[in-house]
């Protein structure tokens, strides 16, 4: 009867066990990667070609992640904030970053991305999200 019991117990361990391993490798290699993951190796990817010059005034620094949100740290070397039009630089960068082909492709995976443009002093001086 003891024999049994622990014949029962052994079975149910090595059954749980190889149910665990299972679940553990079918998510880490059949399941779609979590959005999380991907966010961070995304980010991971720009921020190792970082800081790179956009156009002779505008340097891309950075990315960060957050809750399904990937953002963008630019700064526009030439501009201080007291002498830059905040609403006149957001209109016209706004068409810009929403029309960005990857910003597309991130928008239809149900990713939101933000820019943020700051002055040369580090000061924010305007923040474009689009959502998907």
């Amino acid at each position: 009867m003891i024999n049994l019991n622990k014949s029962i117990i052994l079975t149910a361990v090595i059954a749980l066990a190889v149910g665990v391993i299972s679940t553990l490798l079918f998510q880490q290699y059949v399941l779609p990667p979590k959005t999380e993951t991907v966010l961070l190796q995304l980010s991971n990817n720009f921020n190792g070609k970082c800081p790179v010059m956009v156009d002779k005034i505008t340097r891309f620094d950075n990315t960060s992640i957050g809750d399904n949100e990937l953002r963008f740290n630019y700064t526009i070397l030439t501009a201080v904030k007291d002498s830059v039009d905040s609403i006149e630089l957001h209109s016209h960068l706004e068409p810009i970053v929403r029309n960005n082909p990857q910003v597309g492709t991130l928008k239809q995976n149900h990713i939101a991305v933000l820019c943020r443009y700051r002055d040369k002093k580090g000061t924010l001086l305007t923040e474009i999200k689009v959502t998907p």
